[in-house]
């Protein structure tokens, strides 16, 4: 009896990155949308710093400046973050240039 193993080996080991078995979802939502591309890791972490800077409070009137300005420039470079992520719009020929190359439409 002793010959017999309690936990057989799997055919799947665990994959250290995800923490389960490979095809598994990773259980954190942060690392699954990394690893599916929906979102970046800079992306994450400027939206944790903006929402630590809008639940900090201000006391006095220059604190309440240098917040306001220090949430601005999170929203600011998450928007940024956000639209590098997106491919550039291929650009438009000019008329005269789609009339001389030919082509019915720009």
């Amino acid at each position: 009896m002793s010959d017999i193993n309690p936990n057989p080996p799997t055919d799947n080991p665990p994959n250290p990155q995800t923490g389960g078995t490979p095809g598994e979802a990773p259980a954190n939502p942060a690392a699954r949308t990394v690893l599916t591309g929906q979102i970046s890791e800079r992306e994450i972490d400027l939206e944790a710093q903006l929402r630590e800077e809008r639940e900090r409070h201000a006391t006095t009137a220059k604190e309440k400046k240098e917040r306001e300005n220090r949430i601005n420039e999170l929203e600011d470079d998450l928007r940024k973050a956000r639209q590098t992520s997106q491919p550039e719009p291929k650009p438009k020929k000019s008329m005269m240039a789609a009339w001389l190359a030919g082509e019915d439409e720009p």
